[in-house]
Formats: C-alpha cells, structure tokens, sequence
C-alpha cells in the first residue's frame, strides 16, 4: 500500500489517499493516484490547482 500525503509550508502533514496494492487508480475529488505496482512507483495528479494547493507533496509505503 501506499499513502499520499500533503505538508503546507509551516505546517503538518494531511493525509490525501491510501492506494491499496493491486488498485491501480484511485480519483478523490480532484486528485488522481495512480500506482504501478509492476514498476513499483506511483504518481499523483492534481486538477483545477489553487493557491490552497500549493505544499509538498510525498507518499510513503510499506510491503508485507
């Protein structure tokens, strides 16, 4: 599995979306995660940005 996450410049991480190991697309409004599992990497795409999107974005992960 792997989680999405967004830190804001001063502040603390918000948890955006979990991607679940064989799902390989996941929308939640205007986010779009996708997860290749095969090639082990993922991406996360934004529609419609605005000033309030702007932060870091990172994911961590886990096998079992």
């Amino acid at each position: 599995n792997l989680q999405w996450y967004k830190q804001r410049p001063g502040g603390s991480s918000v948890f955006l979306m979990i991607l679940a190991k064989g799902r390989e697309l996941k929308t939640e409004q205007r986010l779009t995660g996708r997860f290749g599992e095969t090639k082990q990497h993922s991406s996360l795409h934004l529609t419609a940005d605005q000033p309030s999107d702007a932060g870091t974005y990172f994911c961590t992960g886990h096998s079992a």
